[in-house]
């Protein structure tokens, strides 16, 4: 292997042990497989599910809204005592003109619905966990006069193509003083409970039921230095994370941030 391809599985090798640090504080969960899902709908909806969804668990939605229209948020089909904090950010994630600026910030709980006005425009929905929660909840559109609103077919395609399985967009990453742009691929896994978007350039996925694992291109594929594994654990993110540093210290400087 060339000083070029030692140079480049380095500096993978750094960014997969940062990346692992911080995924596992998502992914981890107490329990035994807890569920929490949310998806955007063709008809300009958001859905959430979940069973035992852990606190801390984010999922991310899309919603258009029009002239006239107001926000629904309809959580009766969750039991109470479950709550989540819902953050409207202008645009849609991974699109140009995304500014990660949050228009609206509210919290419903189990049982609950809320009403509300909104800028007519797109929205990125960043729906998190704030105590566990079991049920399904939706967010969507009505028109401001009570009634549903009609949903724009073309408008709602648009949006899901931000992040729908298998659909590729653009980010960028700071590496060495700059910033490199990359492509990503969305994908979803149901059974772990989790949605991302992976660099499909430099990485090889390996999907399983229980299992998603991601090998770098410079790597044998058969017996893998650099990849990042995604599994389930039924201990709590703590004692997850600190395991998986314990291990990492062994090669790294790990630090943590709070």
């Amino acid at each position: 292997m060339n000083r070029t391809n030692d140079l480049m599985m380095k500096r993978m090798k750094k960014s997969l042990a940062l990346m692992l640090l911080a995924m596992v504080l998502l992914l981890s969960a107490c329990g035994q497989k807890p569920v929490f899902g949310v998806s955007t709908n063709e008809d300009n909806s958001i859905s959430i599910t979940a069973d035992r969804g852990p606190k801390d668990s984010m999922g991310l939605g899309y919603l258009t809204v029009g002239e006239n229209e107001q926000v629904v948020v309809d959580a009766t089909g969750m039991d109470k005592g479950g709550k989540l904090s819902l953050r409207f950010m202008t645009g849609v994630l991974g699109s140009d003109d995304f500014p990660d600026v949050c228009a609206y910030e509210t919290t419903v709980s189990g049982g609950d619905s809320a009403v509300f006005t909104a800028e007519p425009g797109e929205y990125t929905v960043e729906v998190i966990v704030q105590s566990v929660i079991t049920g399904t909840a939706r967010i969507c559109t009505e028109a401001a006069d009570g009634t549903a609103a009609a949903a724009d077919p073309a408008a709602a395609a648009e949006s899901d193509l931000a992040l729908q399985p298998g659909e590729h967009f653009e980010g960028t990453v700071p590496l060495e003083g700059t910033e490199q742009t990359v492509h990503y691929e969305a994908i979803r896994n149901d059974a772990l409970g989790f949605e991302m978007g992976y660099d499909y350039e430099n990485f090889v996925r390996q999907s399983e039921a229980d299992c998603e694992r991601f090998i770098s291109v410079w790597d044998n594929p058969d017996n893998p230095e650099i990849y990042l594994e995604i599994t389930h654990s039924s201990d709590d993110a703590e004692t997850t994370a600190a395991s998986i540093a314990e291990t990492l210290s062994a090669q790294y400087n790990v630090s943590r941030w709070e």
